[in-house]
């Protein structure tokens, strides 16, 4: 009897074997079917899972990060009134004067390693974040403390006066935290945690406000408000530390990412960074160092509703990109989802633009005063630059998508050295009224060509898989 049972369950665990062997191929097709029907899905099941969620998970990114740039504009905005209506258009200019060399520099520190991170991080089976943030720390003190060594010993060389060259040494020091602070924020985005970075973005602002009109009320001038800039950027990285520390960090495991493959890999989007920061910049300085403080101060008032403006459609760009490759397996969606962020961007644009020529003169009054008076026409000009550049920034992500960075930075760097020749001859003659137009068309050329240009010989799209 025993032998018999025996016999009995051998039998059985055979035809389960059996039954297993039938029936495995057919669930893996329909699991496979179910989650896609792409080659990734098969390979990758957690490839195929982000890629069905990710436009939920995309909107609710989206959703968390424009709030956190609405608010954040709002507090940047804030910011600016409070220096204008506290120090004047000259004090305004001191302060954007002192801060503009500042944030293209910081870019060039950050060597695009915060997108590179948000990008990477997302994937599966990539060195730790540990890893990634060591890599990022000695990336930015090899590039970043010559650089900032260089900027001290150099600031009465870029200013125009004694006031900024004080200012740009006063700041100086967020040519390293800033990219630092960026590499945190890079490591939340890529998990799709999107709240502790905007934390540090509105609490950073909130502090910075606070404590800067408290300097204006006691009396202080635009000299401690820059020292409050820098030590709150100070205490933001402070926070992302602790943050990540408590949140985010994995046992220490010994594996390193090499400096160099960082760098390398990375470099792209350090270009391309360093390149909109120029464009951004580059009237602003050249009024400043051309024309007079107080015509940068009445441009600066003027790009403040810009800068406000674009914060919106880049929480979309940012939420995009660590989604980015896995959509571009599968073309339709990805043409989906860009046709949709188009159709967004196009209606945002021409509404903001209308609505800011409308009430150009309403807004720079309430917000700045009569002493601005002139910044409203300027406004009205710079209203329109909004859709060409976030078209532009869209179109960039879908070459970025198809491995063509290097035809994006080709164009922004023509559109750049075309906006830097007209600018010199435009704006001494014109002032800020001819940097508005220069900016205008600079985008829209830009743009234009992003578009409905195409490379000569473009490559493939090589997704690699998150597994």
């Amino acid at each position: 009897m025993a032998t018999h049972a025996g016999d009995s369950r051998g039998a059985t665990k055979e035809q389960l074997k059996s039954k297993w062997a039938e029936e495995t191929p057919k669930l893996r097709q329909k699991l496979s079917d179910k989650l896609g029907k792409t080659s990734c899905a098969r390979t990758h099941p957690r490839c195929s899972t982000m890629t069905e969620a990710a436009p939920r998970g995309l909107r609710g990114s989206i959703a968390t990060l424009m709030s956190s740039n609405v608010l954040g504009a709002l507090l940047a905005f804030g910011l600016s009134v409070l220096i204008g209506r506290a120090a004047g258009e000259a004090g305004l200019g001191v302060y954007a004067a002192s801060v503009a060399w500042v944030f293209p520099l910081g870019l060039l520190v950050d060597a695009g390693v915060g997108t590179l991170i948000s990008r990477d991080l997302a994937y599966r089976n990539n060195p730790p974040t540990r890893a990634y943030l060591a890599a990022g720390l000695r990336v930015r003190l090899l590039i970043g403390l010559p650089l900032l060594a260089a900027v001290l010993l150099a600031a009465p060389v870029l200013a125009g006066s004694e006031a900024v060259a004080r200012g740009i040494a006063i700041s100086a020091p967020l040519i390293v935290i800033n990219p630092l602070v960026s590499s945190f924020t890079a490591v939340f985005r890529s998990q799709r945690r999107m709240r502790p970075a905007a934390a540090l973005n509105v609490g950073m602002l909130t502090a910075q406000v606070v404590l800067t009109a408290i300097v204006f009320g006691s009396g202080y001038g635009v000299e401690t408000a820059l020292w409050v800039n820098t030590l709150t950027s100070a205490a933001q990285l402070a926070a992302g530390y602790l943050i990540w520390r408590v949140a985010f960090a994995e046992a220490p495991t010994g594996e390193v990412v090499p400096t160099r493959d960082l760098l390398l890999r990375a470099l792209p989007f350090a270009i391309a960074a360093v390149i909109a920061a120029l464009q951004m910049r580059v009237n602003l300085l050249i009024l400043e160092q051309q024309v007079s403080q107080e015509a940068a101060g009445t441009y600066a008032a003027s790009a403040r509703f810009i800068e406000a403006g674009r914060l919106v459609p880049q929480a979309a760009f940012d939420a995009l990109l660590p989604f980015l490759t896995l959509m571009a397996a599968e073309p339709a969606r990805f043409q989906q989802m860009f046709r949709w962020a188009r159709r967004g961007l196009i209606a945002y644009g021409l509404s903001f633009g209308a609505l800011v020529w409308l009430f150009a003169y309403v807004l720079i009054g309430a917000f700045f005063g009569e002493q601005f008076n002139d910044s409203a026409e300027v406004l009205r000009i710079l209203a329109w630059s909004l859709l060409p550049m976030s078209l532009k920034y869209l179109r960039g992500l879908y070459w970025y998508a198809h491995k063509r960075e290097d035809w994006v930075n080709t164009v922004s760097l023509l559109a750049l050295a075309g906006q830097g020749i007209a600018a010199f001859v435009l704006i001494p003659i014109h002032g800020p009224i001819g940097a508005a137009w220069v900016a205008l068309v600079s985008e829209s050329i830009a743009a234009a060509v992003l578009w409905f240009a195409v490379p000569k010989k473009p490559q493939s799209v090589r997704v690699e898989a998150a597994g």
